[in-house]
């Protein structure tokens, strides 16, 4: 390309009626992410609520849902009664829960189907193409990992303030001789 002198001026420069496309005089250039927009792609704004432990708990862990799978019930179990014992099991937490296990059992399926087919399979026609639990095991996984953090089961999710104050709260009011059953 032969470089022109006049390639090193702005357009204005050129030629002075003609403005940059797209954009008039009244409505200023977009606004970057630097300038202030989230860049995620979630519709929650603001700070997570923090999980505070309410009168009129479940007193004792309830029995699994009869559409979950056998398996689940030592997760059902187990998780139930560490929200039980924190004061957050609650009558209107036990369907997140209950998806919170279902989610598990689902990847569990993909994950043993992968491992026996192997992460590529082939087609009718012979082509290789990823397995198709694949896509379903990582929607299950992210499931799984959201529900998880919003019940403070991860340690992100319990190193929030208000479950630290409930943990606090309900380590100073346990015996520390029950687990030995003294």
């Amino acid at each position: 390309m032969v470089r022109r002198p006049d390639h090193d001026r702005s357009v204005g420069d050129r030629w002075p009626g003609l403005r940059h496309p797209g954009r008039s005089r009244d409505r200023p250039a977009r606004r970057t992410r630097d300038q202030g927009e989230s860049s995620g792609g979630g519709s929650m704004r603001g700070r997570r609520p923090t999980l505070k432990a309410v009168d009129g708990g479940l007193n004792r862990v309830p029995p699994m849902p009869s559409h979950l799978p056998e398996s689940c019930l030592d997760d059902w179990r187990t998780t139930t009664a560490d929200l039980q014992g924190r004061g957050l099991l609650l009558p209107a937490v036990l369907p997140v829960v209950a998806e919170y296990i279902g989610g598990l059992a689902i990847a569990r399926e993909c994950r043993a189907a992968i491992f026996k087919d192997g992460p590529i399979v082939r087609t009718a026609q012979g082509n290789p193409k990823p397995h198709p639990a694949a896509n379903m095991l990582k929607s299950q996984g992210e499931l799984v990992a959201r529900l998880a953090a919003e019940l403070g089961l991860t340690a992100l999710g319990r190193s929030r303030a208000g479950i630290r104050d409930q943990e606090r709260k309900a380590d100073a009011a346990a015996d520390p001789f029950d687990e030995f059953g003294l």
